[in-house]
């Protein structure tokens, strides 16, 4: 079984509570959702996964796409994992490609012992529930309606945060210009009544464009004293990576 990759590179976490920690990230192709802020769409399958030479250097081979189980932990160990403090399963949106995974994962832990991260949108609740045993860390985005044209995921992320019980997980929001007040109570409120010792992130968005999108510094402010009325740990952490120039 084959899976189509966009990029294998090494690099620093630039978000969430583990930010700082260097990680491989295996990026897969394809997204479920379409927020208005995402920096990472990809129309089509691409034909070929660029793999980072070397780290820092935004220098890359190409291999061709579909790639193999055995061919992609190969390309994986040469980035020496013994030295990284997790695998990042990123996109796009990983749980996409659920029946890769199902064969993938364990063939991964029999070979490695590196820790599996995934960061996910939180919204594939039964493909979650596939491979969650082969999971040590869940970094889970909660999507405003206020990013999604309107649509809102709320009780989805509701029964996806319910099955993630027992793994170490934290919650990221993006705050962007058109983040509403209620709508971010409605979210912090489910997070309360599932759980309200998981960690939030609120993560101001990084423009990608038009700089007038950017949020204010009072605005992030307010946005998190409210929030800290409602559950006892919201951390505000901005795209670390993104400040630095890293991939």
């Amino acid at each position: 079984m084959g899976v189509n990759v966009t990029e294998i590179f090494s690099s620093i976490q630039g978000e969430g509570l583990f930010v700082g920690c260097r990680q491989v990230f295996l990026r897969f192709f394809n997204c479920n959702l379409n927020c208005f802020y995402c920096d990472t769409r990809i129309e089509e399958p691409p034909s070929s996964c660029c793999i980072e030479k070397e780290p820092g250097t935004g220098e890359f081979d190409y291999q061709q796409n579909p790639l193999e189980i055995r061919e992609l932990i190969n390309i994986l160990k040469n980035f020496s994992l013994k030295t990284h403090h997790s695998l990042s399963l990123t996109g796009g949106e990983p749980l996409l490609q659920v029946n890769f995974l199902k064969e993938f994962l364990p063939e991964l832990k029999k070979n490695t012992e590196i820790k599996i991260f995934l960061e996910t949108n939180g919204t594939l609740v039964e493909e979650l529930g596939e491979i969650l045993p082969f999971l040590d860390i869940l970094a889970v985005d909660f999507k405003l309606p206020s990013s999604l044209g309107g649509k809102s995921y709320l009780e989805t992320h509701r029964s996806f945060l319910q099955k993630s019980l027992g793994k170490k997980a934290f919650i990221k929001i993006i705050i962007t210009h058109l983040t509403q007040e209620e709508e971010l109570k409605d979210c912090l409120l489910i997070i309360k009544d599932v759980s309200p010792l998981i960690p939030v992130v609120f993560q101001p968005v990084t423009p990608v464009k038009d700089k007038n999108t950017a949020v204010s510094p009072k605005r992030i402010i307010d946005l998190q004293m409210k929030a800290l009325g409602i559950l006892p740990e919201v951390r505000v952490i901005p795209q670390v990576h993104k400040i630095l120039g890293y991939l």
